[in-house]
């Protein structure tokens, strides 16, 4: 037998999408594919007043429905909010896929400083129908976190990685 010749293509252009699997039905076609940034932006109930960064980025891979997104936030004035919960923003707004629950999504929170108070764990959470995580702290061992982080939790000198994934709208 001879010996066969590869040769791969450099680059592909579809009009279109591309259907993955031995179905053509609209469930199998993929027609998004998306990187990009955002600049997050962290509130206290939508209250911005304030706040001062020394870092914010963001970056995103969006294929179909399915978000990835990792970002900074690195603070150098908490604001002047006295109540609401801490939120930070995401490039899209959070879908309803999960029929039963608000919380669409999950989050990993790989670093963090600067942040008041005795907890076990801090979560951000993508809930639906909005563009933004919510912060919740986990006082105790047991159980989830369910207490929100407010403005007193966070300091002027907080700083977090945040990774999150969810599904858009």
């Amino acid at each position: 037998l001879g010996q066969a010749s590869f040769n791969p293509f450099k680059d592909l252009y579809l009009a279109g999408g591309i259907y993955l699997g031995d179905n053509t039905g609209t469930v199998n076609k993929l027609d998004d594919y998306e990187t990009g940034t955002w600049t997050p932006e962290l509130s206290f109930a939508d209250d911005t007043t304030g706040i001062t960064y020394v870092n914010r980025e963001g970056i995103y891979t969006k294929v179909g429905r399915v978000v990835t997104a990792i970002m900074r936030v690195s603070l150098t004035s908490n604001g002047t909010a006295t109540s609401g919960q801490c939120q930070i923003s995401l490039p899209f707004t959070v879908g309803n896929i999960l029929g039963t629950t608000s919380v669409q999504g999950t989050s990993n929170i790989g670093f963090i400083k600067g942040f008041n108070g005795s907890f076990y764990a801090v979560e951000g959470v993508p809930w639906e129908g909005f563009s933004y995580i919510k912060l919740y702290q986990r006082t105790s061992l047991t159980g989830h976190a369910q207490q929100t982080v407010g403005s007193s939790h966070i300091s002027d000198a907080f700083d977090c990685r945040i990774t999150v994934q969810f599904m858009t709208a």
